[in-house]
């Protein structure tokens, strides 16, 4: 049997390049990261030995180096099944592969020259057009960073983003580890000392909400702008806001009226930035 253990999270991350005058930030795509360091997130793995899937949780990093020097990472243990893989439940407004078509994952593998697999999923799971894209480990026993092209990928269709450690060894009882699952837009920034309100901000409220909540956000300038709101199967379910808007703090309000309980996520798009937040509606 499987052991493993996994926790997750959505993180805003941000790196710093060498660079004169200049830095590179990595800014979330739709809100879709894992890590295994904030707040948890249920994820699942399955294989053809276990029916059901099961609930796992997170693990100590077991070689801190350059590449992850986080403290915790997701842990995943092979069997003999030729077809096993994990993912967090959650589900996240579809990615947008407008602005980066590349998926990141740091993985310790047992050993170099094994296949790992992302596949992209959407809102029904498996039943419309799913992607699988394969890459080999460089490196064993230590933390490499794998890119997986994602192309070919329809933007604003994939909800889901599933991996598989080891896929297709049929290995019984081999440890891998992964961390920091995610899509980035590297945003060129000349000076970021100078100008509050430089870069874009929302926030809703009440959260939760019952009926309605307002989403409020503010803009450096005047941009074309694009909100919308996903339901808890990653559905869209509104569209609030589509056209250009001048500088300033904006308002508008989003009325769950004949909506279910559960989370829904609203993504704001502007001048090739986006923001995205959870709300609860809670009936």
């Amino acid at each position: 049997m499987r052991k493993a253990i996994v926790f997750a999270g959505i993180l805003l991350l941000f790196l710093t390049l060498p660079g004169i005058g200049q830095e590179i930030d990595y800014v979330a795509n739709g809100g879709m990261f894992y890590n295994f360091e904030n707040e948890p997130y249920t994820w699942f793995v399955w294989d053809c030995v276990t029916p059901a899937m099961t609930i796992f949780e997170k693990d100590e990093n077991p070689s801190k180096d350059n590449v992850n020097p986080s403290d915790s990472c997701g842990m995943f243990v092979t069997t003999t099944c030729t077809w096993e893989g994990t993912t967090c439940d959650a589900r996240f407004v579809p990615l947008d592969f407008s602005l980066s078509t590349i998926i990141k994952v740091k993985v310790l593998a047992p050993e170099a020259g094994r296949i790992f697999m992302v596949k992209l999923e959407d809102y029904d799971n498996n039943t419309n057009n799913p992607i699988e894209i394969q890459s080999t480990t460089a490196v064993g026993n230590n933390w490499e960073e794998m890119e997986f092209d994602c192309s070919s990928a329809e933007t604003d269709f994939y909800t889901r983003v599933v991996i598989f450690p080891d896929f297709n060894s049929g290995i019984e009882g081999e440890v891998w580890y992964f961390d920091d699952v995610r899509l980035d837009i590297p945003v060129a920034v000349q000076d970021r000392s100078p100008v509050p309100g430089s870069f874009l901000v929302a926030s809703n409220y009440p959260n939760p909400f019952n009926p309605s909540t307002t989403i409020d956000f503010e803009l450096p300038r005047a941009l074309p702008v694009d909100l919308r709101v996903y339901g808890p199967t990653g559905a869209e379910v509104a569209k609030l806001v589509d056209g250009t808007l001048q500088a300033g703090r904006h308002s508008t309000v989003f009325n769950g009226a004949g909506l279910p309980s559960g989370i829904y996520v609203y993504r704001l798009r502007a001048g090739g930035e986006a923001v995205s937040g959870k709300m609860v509606l809670s009936k």
